[in-house]
């Protein structure tokens, strides 16, 4: 057998398995881990680059989504010695149920919609989650600080391009465009100072709930019964609910231009289940209109070791979309009188 990525060796795989008191003769390789046949069912056997803490929160909240009805996600299995976690020469692993299904790609209007529903039942199970302890995981409160920091980092990386000497392609392109970015930044936290924050994280601190944080396609699987489920809850917070529908909003909003008639339809749909008061709509709002692929992508070109493989293609790509973002934003905020 050999091991997936972050899954090193067949020993390290024999020895967390054995702390689930499982067989590795009943493990095999696939994305993302191991799978193990065991005799209630296959499980997935992951590699976790997040906290014990993170992984204990995680834990909690998915136990809490089942023992609320919601069954579209797959559980966390405690080890022998009742953790949710085994650690094994410094790193994290957790096992989870399998789930049998394909990554749900949405890529046509009623698929986002699915994705939308699936987000909004699960946001509903998870109202009156508290977890056990107080923790570092809280992020309800943070938002200013994050698109501060990002914004900061934007504002970085233009310092650094204006004392290249010989400026690539690339540092042209970015130099030439990157003002319009940091200004959209600005107006983002903008909207966020417009919005009653500080009653919007009391009120979410009062009735509880769970952020998935990364609530996209890579992270739902959609079985051949159309249902459509819900993983990899290693990474979750305390946070507001707009944050997980923003991160949806914005990661599948490129792929259709923008189209601001889908996004009425899909918030439409989205509050027959979870209420939008008004100063949700401008947190919303603010997210949308935060720059996040060009802070992404400066970010890894000028501040990380190694830069984004095809950062010309996909700053291109950022620049050709600016226009329709800006429309769609003018849209939103005359539409929903922000």
């Amino acid at each position: 057998m050999t091991s997936e990525k972050g899954l090193k060796s067949e020993e390290t795989i024999r020895r967390v398995l054995a702390e689930y008191d499982l067989s590795p003769d009943k493990a095999r390789p696939v994305r993302g881990g191991c799978q193990v046949d065991t005799i209630e069912g296959k499980r997935l056997l992951k590699r976790s680059w997040r906290t014990q803490e993170a992984l204990d929160l995680a834990y909690e909240a998915t136990d809490y989504l089942m023992s609320q009805g919601f069954k579209h996600i797959a559980p966390i299995r405690l080890s022998k010695y009742g953790d949710p976690w085994v650690k094994e020469n410094g790193q994290l692993y957790y096992l989870t149920d399998w789930i049998t299904g394909k990554e749900f790609i949405m890529d046509r209007p009623a698929k986002l919609k699915e994705g939308i529903q699936a987000l909004a039942r699960m946001q509903s199970a998870a109202i009156g989650f508290v977890p056990s302890s107080d923790h570092s995981r809280e992020r309800r409160e943070t938002w200013g600080e994050r698109f501060q920091g990002k914004l900061a980092e934007l504002e970085r990386c233009r310092e650094l391009v204006e004392g290249i000497e010989e400026p690539s392609e690339f540092d042209s392109l970015f130099l030439t465009e990157v003002d319009g970015f940091i200004e959209r930044g600005k107006t983002s936290i903008q909207m966020l100072e417009q919005a009653d924050y500080k009653t919007l994280v009391e009120e979410a601190r009062q009735e509880g709930g769970i952020c998935h944080r990364d609530f996209v396609g890579t992270n739902l699987i959609r079985n051949r019964r159309r249902e459509v489920f819900i993983v990899n809850f290693d990474n979750c917070h305390l946070d507001l609910k707009v944050f997980d529908l923003g991160r949806l909003l914005a990661w599948a909003l490129p792929g259709f231009g923008w189209d601001f008639d889908l996004v009425v339809s899909l918030l439409a749909e989205y509050t027959e289940s979870i209420p939008l008061k008004k100063d949700d709509l401008r947190l919303l709002a603010a997210y949308l209109c935060f720059p996040q692929r060009m802070w992404f992508l400066s970010r890894r070109h000028y501040l990380e070791p190694v830069p984004e493989p095809g950062a010309m293609d996909m700053i291109q790509e950022v620049l050709v979309e600016q226009p329709v973002h800006q429309e769609f934003m003018r849209q939103c905020i005359r539409h929903y009188r922000l």
